[in-house]
């Protein structure tokens, strides 16, 4: 393939690293990518700016 690579943002939800690397490998793709997850705090003293004031189940699950 040449220099194609893949980037993923694992969740609870996401194919099992190692499964997604392993058919990375061996459907010829030269690169994966993991991103680094965020740290989100357990208790904040400020609300989540959008509606509701809480954080989003898409955010919170990928921290």
């Amino acid at each position: 393939m040449g220099n194609i690579g893949i980037t993923t943002f694992p969740t609870d939800y996401s194919i099992d690293i190692a499964v997604l690397a392993s058919k990375a490998e061996e459907t010829g793709f030269d690169s994966l990518w993991v991103a680094e997850h965020p740290v989100l705090p357990v208790d904040s003293e400020t609300p989540w700016p959008g509606p509701g004031g809480v954080i989003p189940k898409k955010y919170a699950d990928v921290a």
